[in-house]
């Protein structure tokens, strides 16, 4: 299954990086992730949820592209689905609306030609942004009801000091 899952990601990863690069760029940076030097990783079980993840962010990227040129909310709407099933595949997915924060206005800025950080950029990125914040926030919600904060010992004991010290032991995981 990884294999497969594998096999799949490389020609769409292809096709983003073309929607995006010129041909030849999009073709070597397929290549370079399709013959990644260390590859003994591949064939684990424990990769494919990270293969699933991959997949999702992909289509998810396509569909908010393809929503933003084509400038239909609809589409928009659908692209914040696969974000939704990858945020309850992995938790590290929340940063994902964050990247699209940053990326969406520079995009605008060059299909509209018009200034990255101005106020109409800025509207119109954290328009195509809502889905995204309303699929995370469920998400959130759905995390607290499930191990709701608390001190006792039958809930998630939440302590930001303690939380933002050990994002410094783990930022090797936000890398990946």
């Amino acid at each position: 299954i990884s294999m497969f899952m594998y096999s799949i990601n490389i020609p769409l990863l292809f096709y983003v990086f073309t929607l995006f690069f010129p041909i030849s760029y999009s073709f070597c940076g397929a290549l370079i992730f399709a013959f990644y030097p260390s590859m003994g990783w591949i064939g684990r079980v424990a990769v494919q949820p990270y293969f699933l993840v991959f997949f999702l962010l992909s289509i998810s990227v396509i569909l908010l592209k393809k929503s933003v040129d084509e400038k239909r909310k609809m589409i928009a709407i659908l692209s914040a689905l696969p974000f939704f099933i990858a945020i309850f595949t992995q938790e590290i997915v929340f940063l994902y609306p964050l990247w699209l924060a940053i990326i969406l206005p520079l995009y605008l800025s060059k299909t509209m030609k018009k200034d990255c950080f101005g106020i109409e950029n800025l509207k119109k990125s954290f328009l195509f942004l809502i889905p995204f914040i309303l699929a995370f926030l469920f998400y959130f919600g759905a995390r607290l009801y499930t191990y709701p904060i608390s001190g006792g010992s039958e809930g998630l004991l939440f302590e930001p000091g303690q939380m933002l010290s050990r994002l410094g032991t783990r930022i090797f995981d936000f890398a990946t």
